[in-house]
């Protein structure tokens, strides 16, 4: 099973974990509430639901904490308890906490997502510099299949490749992706190389913003290609 397949599998599986979570809290609650007229202990199950689904959905998995606060809330007005009794003040607090702990793991988990993502986009970007100095290893290799990795190792290296396109103009001949399409969201970079123009422009195919470690990449591979070329120029 593919590592695409296995990850559709287990988010699949995310719901009915869920669903079946807030089951057997909703019944805990009831049991305890109704049945033996007690809510000493039956809320501390309320914390997994909450916890697994604002770790795996953040702001979305709010609904869960909400949910069960709504329902510690309301249960003792169904008991026929008035909203000054000890039950209900306990469970309004209850209910507060439940909703703080929500929010706090949501809060966490988006950051953790932000860290994560930040970092596959910096080990993207050093892989796209890596490759395109380690064609300086191969002196023979052509111009023009320096240009044509180059481009390829341009659109995996940005954080929509399925929309990325390229092009290269250098010495007045144009070196473009399959897909390539001048858009009004791009970025190029132009310089110089022994009185040979060198121009690299990125395009998005829909309206996407750049990040600004993007246009530093953009001329850290100007600066490479620079440097390669002048030393195949000397040799």
């Amino acid at each position: 099973m593919s590592k695409l397949k296995v990850k559709i599998t287990k988010e699949k599986l995310k719901i009915p974990v869920i669903f079946t979570l807030l089951l057997v809290s909703f019944f805990l609650g009831y049991y305890f509430q109704f049945i033996l007229e007690t809510s000493i202990i039956f809320s501390h199950f309320f914390y997994i639901p909450i916890i697994f689904a604002c770790l795996w959905w953040k702001g979305k998995g709010l609904v869960v904490p909400i949910s069960l606060a709504g329902f510690l809330i309301f249960s003792p007005i169904f008991l026929g308890l008035s909203i000054y009794s000890k039950n209900f003040i306990d469970n309004l607090f209850r209910a507060i906490f439940l909703m703080s702990i929500g929010i706090t793991v949501a809060i966490l988990s988006e950051n953790i997502s932000k860290v994560e993502n930040n970092l596959k986009e910096r080990i993207k970007k050093l892989n796209c510099l890596y490759q395109i100095i380690g064609l300086i290893k191969n002196p023979n290799m052509p111009v023009v299949e320096i240009l044509m990795e180059t481009l390829e190792q341009i659109k995996y290296a940005w954080q929509f490749p399925d929309i990325t396109c390229s092009r290269i103009v250098f010495d007045g001949k144009e070196f473009t992706t399959s897909n390539y399409k001048k858009t009004p969201w791009n970025l190029s970079t132009n310089d110089l190389i022994k009185d040979k123009e060198l121009s690299i422009s990125v395009h998005y195919l829909e309206k996407k913003s750049f990040l600004e470690e993007e246009k530093k990449l953009l001329k850290k591979i100007a600066e490479q290609l620079k440097a390669i070329f002048e030393f195949k120029l000397i040799r």
